[in-house]
C-alpha cells in the first residue's frame, strides 16, 4: 500500500482521523485504531471495503488460424468483486444477433475468461463478443472477429496441365482479392494466365 497516499490528522488530542487521499483497490483491508493511556489500552477494528469496476488485463483482439489449429481469444479483465466473463458468438455474417455460448470439449472459457476452440472449423469462423460486469459501474464488453482459412494444398503438375487456384473471403460486400506469385502482383487483363471469376469479391479461379 502506498503509505504516501494516507494522512493521519491527530489535532485533537482525543481524536485521531486517517485520511485516504485517492482510495484504491489496494486500500481494501482491516484497519486497527489503538488509544491508550496510564490506565489501559484499547483498540477497535474495522473492515473496509473498496468497489472497482472492471478493468481490462488482456483485452480480447481479433484473431486467424487454419483449420484444425486450437486458438485461445483472450478475455481477462480485474476488478473488485472479481468480474464475471462471459461469451457470446453472433450466428450472422455481421457482428449482431448474439447468443451465449454453451461450453463443450470443443469450445470453453478458461478460469481466466479466455475462450479456447481446440481443433477450429471452419463454422468457428464469426464475431465473439466478451462480456465482463461486477456490478460496479456499466462492465466491460468487446467484439472481435476470428477468421478460419482452409488448409494450404500443394499441387503438383505438369506442364500445360490446368491448375485450380481457389480464394475464398467473408465479409462485408465490397471485397477486393489479388493475385500475386511470388510476391509479385499480376493483373489478369494484361496476364497471359486465364482468369475465371466464378462469384464476384468472393471466389476467382487462376489456370496456368
Amino acid at each position: 500500500m502506498d503509505n504516501a497516499n494516507l494522512v493521519v490528522d491527530s489535532s485533537n488530542e482525543f481524536m485521531s482521523t486517517l485520511y485516504m487521499k485517492r482510495v484504491t483497490y489496494e486500500n481494501n483491508g482491516n484497519y486497527t485504531c489503538v488509544a491508550s493511556n496510564r490506565a489501559d489500552i484499547v483498540n477497535y477494528t474495522a473492515p473496509m471495503v473498496v468497489n472497482v469496476p472492471p478493468q481490462w488485463k488482456i483485452p480480447p483482439s481479433d484473431k486467424s488460424i487454419v483449420i484444425g489449429q486450437n486458438v485461445v481469444i483472450d478475455c481477462q479483465a480485474d476488478g473488485f468483486p472479481q468480474p464475471r466473463i462471459w461469451w457470446e458468438k453472433s450466428d450472422e455474417m455481421g457482428p449482431r444477433d448474439y447468443k451465449t455460448i454453451i461450453s463443450n470439449s470443443h469450445i470453453h472459457a478458461l478460469e481466466n475468461g479466455s475462450l479456447m476452440i481446440r481443433e477450429a472449423e471452419q463454422n468457428d469462423a464469426g464475431y465473439y463478443l466478451c462480456q465482463a460486469t461486477n456490478g460496479i459501474g456499466s462492465g466491460l464488453s468487446k467484439v472481435v472477429e476470428l477468421t478460419v482459412h482452409g488448409k494450404f494444398i500443394a499441387q503438383t503438375l505438369k506442364k500445360g496441365e490446368a491448375a485450380n487456384l481457389y480464394c475464398e473471403a467473408f465479409g462485408e460486400i465490397p471485397i477486393t482479392i489479388l493475385w500475386s506469385k511470388d510476391r509479385q502482383p499480376f493483373d489478369p487483363a494484361t496476364d497471359p494466365r486465364e482468369v475465371i471469376s466464378i462469384h464476384y469479391g468472393k471466389l476467382e479461379r487462376v489456370s496456368c
